[in-house]
């Protein structure tokens, strides 16, 4: 009798432990996937934010506004906009 309890028990401990490495496992995975997604959408708003102000720069420019006038509107370097332009 002893033993069939102990035989019942190990075979609910098993499942509680898989159940609880399925869990942790799925934690891992869903977090890694989270951190890629996230750094995958600033990376493109980052880009698509520096475009915006590159345009801005060179559109500026072809206005006839000075490098310091680009660098206070766009927030881009004067280095940067010399390089450019």
């Amino acid at each position: 009798m002893w033993i069939k309890y102990e035989r019942i028990m190990r075979t609910e401990l098993d499942i509680i432990a898989e159940k609880n490495y399925a869990r942790e496992t799925g934690k891992a995975e869903g977090h890694a996937e989270g951190l890629a997604e996230g750094k995958a959408k600033g990376l493109a708003e980052g880009k698509a934010e520096m475009l915006k102000k590159i345009k801005t720069a060179v559109a500026m420019f072809k206005k006839g506004s000075s490098v310091e006038e680009i660098s206070k509107e766009t927030g881009l370097k004067k280095e940067d906009i010399m390089d450019l332009l």
